[in-house]
């Protein structure tokens, strides 16, 4: 991106610093759309001139963060390539990829293993397998503090805390406290944030006891459906053993 047309100390940094916010904001918003977008709502949703985001995006393509077809803008390889490249813990990708395949193709689920990120609770791996009804999974994606993984991660990481942490009403953290506690290592949500859907959610810890993730598996049921805690609880196992051996 051209950061320097208008030259000078002060003026130049602004400029640059635009560009790179437009750029990113334009960015953001494709990796949401699965279909794609057009210039129109590109400029409608980032709030940028309809000459501007046509200038950044066809930037973008040229750097190959962002593809053209037709007349509609999509993710392009490079930025695909860089996202799944995010790597909050060493090697914690390669652990629980096989781990979260093999839990999602058992119990017809969509899994995700998540940490806590920047206060924020975001996707390392996951697959929506056969539950068409979620949007497709990327790495770096947010989820609400309010799932069961956010939860197992609040718990497992500071037990002994009895505030509420912001943004989940009272009576859910009482529940899933002593949940956790009765269970030592297993949160379910019962429809809680999705009617219709339930998850399961447990801690993936290193060798040596300290936090490091949650793998969850989500269903579209009335119901949790039955052993699903336990074959949780052994995909979190299993990419602790991945982790120790990688």
């Amino acid at each position: 991106m051209h950061v320097d047309d208008h030259p000078g100390r002060d003026g130049g940094a602004v400029r640059g610093r635009g560009v790179l916010e437009g750029g990113f904001r334009l960015l953001d918003l494709l990796s949401r759309a699965e279909g794609g977008m057009g210039l129109s709502r590109l400029a409608r949703e980032s709030g940028l001139p309809k000459a501007t985001v046509y200038r950044l995006v066809e930037q973008l393509v040229e750097l190959g963060a962002v593809q053209r077809y037709r007349e509609r803008y999509f993710v392009g390889h490079l930025l695909f390539r860089l996202g799944t490249a995010w790597q909050p813990f060493p090697g914690l990708q390669r652990a629980a990829r096989e781990p979260v395949r093999l839990l999602s193709a058992l119990t017809s689920t969509a899994v995700v293993v998540t940490v806590l990120h920047d206060d924020r609770v975001r996707v390392v791996v996951g697959t929506r397998g056969l539950v068409m009804d979620l949007p497709r999974i990327h790495p770096a994606d947010e989820f609400p503090i309010s799932t069961a993984t956010g939860k197992v991660l609040l718990l497992a990481g500071a037990p002994a805390a009895e505030d509420v942490p912001a943004g989940l009403p009272a009576d859910e953290w009482r529940r899933a406290r002593e949940e956790f506690r009765r269970t030592g290592s297993v949160v379910v949500d019962r429809h809680e944030v999705v009617a219709g859907m339930c998850c399961v959610a447990a801690p993936v810890r290193r060798a040596d006891g300290t936090l490091v993730a949650a793998v969850g598996a989500m269903a579209v049921n009335e119901r949790v459906p039955p052993g699903l805690d336990d074959l949780v609880r052994r995909a979190s196992l299993e990419i602790t053993r991945n982790l120790q051996a990688g």
